[in-house]
């Protein structure tokens, strides 16, 4: 009876430290939170973004490109200091980490800041997403230039 109590509560103490493990993104309060990029209102749950560094600081955006905006105006490069995290397109509101997302561009799905480029969290969605709905995948290169681009 002991060893079952035990067991009990050995079981739940796993269960909230898995529970309480996260990415260290933060919860985005839609239609309150500023882009720290562009200062407008975070609306949209499938296009937001965050940066997150080594000391836990947060910066919140309305799309990819304003956080590439952001990176490019105070010179951030992508290191293991700080994290890119973007909305994953199928999954509204749920994060994934940049580095590891596949991109769409395709204007049939607007963004807020009218870059039209959603993430996917596998390349096999993102596919799939593109023969569903058209468009073009492409790299997270291409989204960057396409935003230098967008800003001369």
């Amino acid at each position: 009876m002991k060893l079952n109590r035990i067991s009990t509560v050995l079981f739940f103490l796993l269960i909230v430290i898995i529970s309480s493990c996260t990415n260290g993104t933060k919860e985005i309060n839609y239609s309150k939170d500023e882009c720290d990029y562009c200062k407008m209102q975070i609306s949209d749950n499938r296009f937001a973004a965050e940066i997150i560094t080594n000391e836990g600081t947060v910066y919140k955006f309305d799309s990819i490109e304003c956080l590439i905006g952001y990176l490019l105006v105070k010179n951030v490069t992508d290191s293991d200091s700080v994290k890119f995290y973007i909305c994953d397109f199928l999954n509204p509101g749920r994060f994934i980490e940049m580095r590891n997302s596949f991109f769409v561009h395709n204007n049939d799905f607007m963004s807020p800041m009218g870059l039209n480029v959603q993430a996917f969290s596998t390349e096999s969605e993102c596919k799939k997403f593109v023969k569903a709905n058209g468009g073009k995948q492409i790299s997270w290169d291409k989204v960057v230039e396409m935003v230098k681009k967008s800003n001369e």
